[in-house]
């Protein structure tokens, strides 16, 4: 095998790094929190004769990340299953490869601490030339990934990994001789040309076209199907011997320049080469100034390809048979025991939904437990007023969202969630259920007056603005200031001010923002100052809570008076009801959470224990319900 055609020509010695990468849509329902309850995940769990898993005796079921309402308490359980129904199908993989590689490990009383995880992450930084906060935001953020998960799923295994082979690493003075005659011995500069296999027969036909014409080989090297090698003409690096596949490496050195070789047949393809030049060796560099870099090197490439081959072979003895699934929806039923099967290693060894629980709660608990809290208070003040929201309603109202986005679930969750990394599971029950239970408690809480009505059709259908904005940071008045006269006198001036500006939203949009009328706007001072403008015109300096706002008219768009109010009033007034019902949610929630004074005592997720020996040294020995009231923390505490 000579592998993947990217590497072919690759020097073999070039130091790789070990470290790899292997919403605002969402914000509906992000304030009201998330779903709780989890129930049995159906599978077939046929494995002969399972160990049985072992009594040991654990706090999962009352250890306390957070109470409510004084005394009432969020269980660690509570929390675990929260975290399954959401990433347990898609991590419990994950886990089971930890599990594979800690059983190997402590087979051999191989231990990992702490310290070694940090000093591997620093190294790797040291490779990617960044620091820890700058990976974090780049890097980690776009995997959706917090800087635990990363040490402990990523770096620790690699640690592991490399201890665990460490003794077929080896280098002999075979290899380092072959590695500097790789790296400093003659090359050979060349072209390639790939065909697929079922396309043998047409380079057999055009093979001697190609070896007889330059012109012809240039040409064809263009255009071939694959596009890595198109894009540079065929153009490869340099070959340099023991550097890529035996074959093909032996044909490249029989070419002198100008010549072509004969097909070679390959895994990936039929190749053509053709000899540019011959790039005589490199005696500047002696073996021994560089046999301790290349042996190095050496090392570290050979390491990445035995640690895949070594957890494959104990993948394959683990035998690893997830059977937890994921759901859509919330299946009916209790809550199921921590000692659940969630999967089995080496054919009987079980893992229970507590271990699952408890390495979901490691990676996420902290973060997510806030939003636990948030719909845990929502449910209780539910239960009080017996509000109940059913499947069915909430099967309507996704149905209602699709329609209106005009895309069916597929499509909703590839061209919606899957940005936002999201699953349908959650979307229903952390962002629909909850809206639906707020709605219902605000229904006698809002009205629609006649004034409103009056004002949503002025809104919508009276003299309307087209403008352009510049909004300036806060801080940033006097340097604001200082540009007004040539933004006021220049559209040229204005306008790349406006691609340029601190916000990214307004910068992508030339600072065009939506149409509006009356009353649309909220604030009414920004609203005043708008309709003072003429087309062309520039406001004066606005000061908003958001910064310092510049506006230029761009159009005027008169009335619509063809629409007369009486013809949409019962559609503005559903319309005005639901905007006054959405912004209602947000004073009810912030009611409850008053009345619940949540408070948390889970550390954030980079060091994932609870703080109840810290709560009892601030407050003393707490009450048998839980941590007294007045020293509640209403939203909770990080």
């Amino acid at each position: 095998m000579i592998g993947n055609p990217r590497t072919w020509f690759r020097r073999p010695l070039s130091r790789a790094l070990w470290l790899a990468v292997g919403a605002s849509a969402l914000g509906i329902g992000i304030w009201c929190g998330r779903g709780w309850l989890l129930h049995r995940a159906t599978a077939q769990q046929t494995i002969p004769s399972p160990e049985p898993v072992p009594e040991v005796a654990s706090d999962y079921t009352t250890r306390v990340v957070a109470y409510i309402h004084g005394g009432q308490p969020i269980t660690r359980q509570e929390l675990g299953e929260y975290l399954i129904h959401r990433f347990g199908a898609d991590k419990l993989p994950l886990l089971l490869n930890k599990r594979i590689v800690d059983d190997a490990c402590r087979e051999r009383n191989i231990e990992v601490t702490s310290a070694e995880v940090d000093a591997a992450f620093q190294e790797s930084l040291k490779g990617l030339a960044i620091d820890k906060d700058t990976f974090v935001r780049t890097v980690l953020s776009r995997y959706k990934k917090n800087l635990f998960e990363w040490k402990e799923d990523n770096v620790r295994p690699q640690v592991q990994m490399s201890r665990l082979v460490q003794a077929r690493l080896a280098v002999s003075e075979t290899d380092l001789r072959r590695a500097y005659e790789s790296a400093y011995g003659e090359k050979i500069d060349c072209r390639i040309i790939l065909w697929p296999h079922s396309k043998e027969k047409e380079a057999l036909e055009q093979f001697g076209r190609l070896r007889d014409s330059e012109a012809a080989f240039a040409d064809a090297a263009k255009r071939q199907e694959t596009s890595w090698l198109a894009g540079s003409g065929g153009k490869i690096k340099p070959i340099g011997r023991w550097s890529a596949n035996e074959t093909l490496e032996k044909e490249a050195f029989k070419l002198m320049p100008g010549q072509v070789s004969t097909l070679i047949r390959t895994p990936e393809g039929i190749v053509l080469l053709k000899c540019d030049n011959r790039i005589p060796p490199d005696t500047s560099v002696s073996f021994e100034s560089v046999r301790d870099k290349l042996e190095a090197e050496i090392r570290n490439n050979r390491l990445n390809a035995e640690i895949t081959s070594a957890f494959q072979a104990l993948k394959e003895k683990a035998k690893p048979q997830p059977l937890l699934k994921k759901y859509d929806r919330l299946p009916a039923g209790p809550m199921p025991a921590p000692t659940q099967v969630v999967a089995y290693l080496y054919g009987s060894k079980p893992i229970t939904r507590e271990e699952l629980g408890e390495f979901l709660i490691a990676r996420y608990g902290a973060e997510k437990v806030e939003f636990l809290v948030n719909r845990k208070i929502i449910d209780h003040a539910c239960a009080e007023k017996n509000i109940v929201v059913t499947e069915e309603e909430v099967d309507a109202a996704f149905d209602a969202e699709l329609k209106l986005l005009k895309c069916d679930k597929n499509v909703f969750q590839k061209e919606y969630l899957s940005k936002y990394g999201k699953s349908l599971f959650e979307w229903r029950e952390d962002v629909i259920r909850p809206r639906l239970m707020l709605t219902k408690m605000c229904q006698g809480r809002v009205t629609v007056t006649e004034e409103e009505i009056k004002k949503g059709y002025e809104s919508y259908y009276g003299e309307r603005l087209e403008c352009r904005m510049i909004l300036y940071p806060p801080d940033q008045k006097k340097f604001a200031m200082t540009e007004y006269a040539k933004l006021r006198d220049s559209e040229q001036e204005f306008a790349n001010k406006a691609k340029s500006q601190a916000s990214s939203t307004l910068a992508a949009q030339g600072g065009r923002i939506p149409i509006f009328g009356r009353h649309m706007l909220g604030d009414d001072n920004l609203e005043r100052e708008a309709f003072k403008l003429q087309p062309g015109e520039v406001s004066e300096l606005l000061e908003t809570p958001q910064g310092y706002v510049l506006l230029k008219c761009d159009r005027r768009i008169p009335p619509d008076t063809s629409v007369k109010i009486e013809q949409v009033r019962e559609q503005l007034t559903k319309e005005i009801h639901e905007k006054k019902v959405q912004m209602e949610m947000q004073v009810v929630f912030k009611e409850l959470a008053a009345i619940a004074k949540p408070q948390l005592v889970l550390k954030n997720h980079s060091k994932p224990e609870d703080l109840l020996a810290e709560t009892q040294k601030l407050l003393g020995t707490p009450p048998a319900n839980g941590p007294a009231a007045s020293a509640s923390t209403p939203g909770g505490a990080k």
